[in-house]
């Protein structure tokens, strides 16, 4: 009687410790949400997050760790997606909020996954956790449903810090927020070496970000052509209105007297594929090398680039497709739910577009350029594939419209600014409303143009040949991430924690 009397008071403190621990990591979240892009002071998002890893390690179990890594997660997630429902609930109803709602859990359960694995390696959890993030990034960027948005690196953007990622992409980035996180949450355990270990880190990255020489002078002349659109009305059906719109930009931008090396339309601008001897002639008459974004057939429906001089000279088919929005996984078997929600959302008979099979940059008049289309810009392997394949320079064509006013457009912008740094390239940015943009090979926004404006606007851009070290061998940041986390499991399971002992 007398122990369950002791017992009570013990398991009611517990149940208090993890309900605080569970708020304690939401409003974590929720911080590091405000703390992230598109914001100029996303630097400091290592204080939320080293309050999020700082309550992993203090929980007594993988289960408990689980529950604090979810809720983080599932704040994070749901205020840094919010445009998300917002931007296709004005398009579409409100309808099309609830498969949304399923998101943010989703990728929460992610990062819940994450912390319990980390919690596995007992006081080693703090040293796990910056391993573990970077594997997990990687893992959330891959197959069919890869989604890459909220990647740690990114929040270094506005710094000096983000150069780094030419020598080991944005996950080299990502591993740096995550060290120094995990060095301020030891340093509240009264660690002081990870804390000076992140420290000497972030000062060798900063001194790298600082010394890095300028990139070459522009001496190629680009054209952006936006057209501003209506992604719904181009969803519903094809008007030869908007192949007619871009000719007349085309033109106007045309005949101002300043040569054009490169004319450039946005993903899906002409309605009709450039395999129509029609559409190519019509092109054809402006006189220009172009990239052009239009449909193809081989033999079903493919969003495409087209290189074109003349005649085509090539072509690019996306790959990476936005998953449930051009790609619907088990369409025929789920037909009974996803007939349902198109016709609500006046799409009746909506099916998925075929991928491309390879990324092969396209040749233009002695330009090779590294065509990628829209939700592609997010994903590094696709912009360093095409460099290792001999692009110097990038063009990212898109189409944002789908995104309205929210904050959805200009986070997908800024993410694509690190293809440029990651690959040492010039990036030409083509969007049917915007973002329209020229990025040098530091990331530096050179040229930026007024959203939802129709016009044809001038660029200027260089041509790279030399190969980053991130080019040359790629993620091999993940790989030693993936080792390192392993070693760490292997040690925690062999040592038994000592009584008392600190987590680091």
């Amino acid at each position: 009687m007398t122990r369950q009397r002791e017992l009570f008071p013990l398991l009611e403190r517990l149940h208090v410790r993890t309900r605080w621990q569970v708020l304690a990591s939401f409003v974590s979240g929720l911080v590091l949400a405000l703390t992230f892009l598109p914001y100029a002071w996303s630097w400091l998002a290592p204080l939320p997050l080293a309050l999020l890893f700082w309550l992993v390690a203090r929980t007594s179990n993988s289960k408990a760790a689980f529950r604090v890594g979810f809720m983080g997660g599932l704040a994070f997630f749901a205020l840094h997606l919010l445009w998300l429902p917002v931007s296709f609930s004005a398009l579409f109803g409100a309808v099309i909020v609830v498969p949304m709602l399923l998101l943010p859990p989703l990728l929460g359960v992610f990062w819940g996954l994450t912390t319990a694995l980390c919690r596995l390696t007992g006081r080693y959890t703090l040293l796990a956790l910056p391993f573990a993030w970077v594997v997990l990034e990687f893992l959330r960027a891959q197959g069919i449903f890869g989604f890459p948005w909220g990647t740690l690196g990114y929040a270094f953007l506005p710094t000096p810090l983000i150069q780094i990622a030419d020598l080991g992409g944005i996950y080299l980035v990502s591993l740096l927020v995550a060290l120094t996180a995990a060095g301020l949450a030891s340093l509240a355990q009264g660690l002081r070496w990870p804390v000076w270990t992140a420290g000497a880190l972030l000062t060798l990255s900063l001194v790298y970000g600082l010394t890095q020489p300028l990139p070459k002078e522009p001496d190629q002349n680009v054209v952006l052509v936006q057209g501003s659109v209506n992604p719904l009305d181009k969803a519903e059906s094809h008007s030869v209105d908007e192949l007619r719109l871009y000719l007349e930009l085309s033109r106007a931008g045309l005949t101002t007297g300043t040569p054009v090396d490169l004319l450039v339309w946005p993903e899906g601008a002409s309605p009709y594929t450039l395999e129509d001897p029609e559409v190519a002639g019509e092109i054809a008459a402006l006189g220009v090398p172009a990239v052009i974004g239009a449909p193809s057939f081989n033999p079903n429906y493919q969003n495409t680039a087209f290189g074109f001089d003349g005649e085509v000279t090539s072509s690019y088919s996306k790959i990476k497709l936005v998953p449930f929005g051009e790609s619907f996984p088990l369409r025929q078997p789920l037909s009974f739910i996803y007939d349902p929600l198109f016709n609500a959302i006046g799409l009746p008979g909506l099916v998925g577009t075929t991928p491309g099979e390879s990324y092969e940059p396209l040749s233009v008049n002695g330009i090779v350029a590294g065509t990628y289309i829209c939700y592609e810009s997010v994903f590094p392997q696709v912009a360093r594939t095409m460099v290792q394949r001999g692009a110097n320079l990038l063009v990212n064509i898109s189409n944002d419209a789908w995104f309205g006013t929210t904050a959805g457009a200009e986070q997908h912008f800024q993410m694509g600014r690190v293809r440029a740094i990651e690959t040492r390239r010039y990036l030409a940015r083509a969007g049917n409303d915007g973002i329209s943009a020229v990025i040098d090979p530091l990331g530096r926004v050179t040229a930026r143009f007024p959203r939802g404006q129709r016009a044809a606007f001038f660029g200027r851009v260089a041509l790279q040949d030399d190969l980053t070290l991130y080019v040359r061998f790629g993620d091999w940041v993940v790989w030693l991430s993936s080792l390192g986390l392993a070693a760490l499991l292997i040690v925690s399971w062999r040592t038994p924690a000592p009584k008392g002992g600190r987590n680091v």
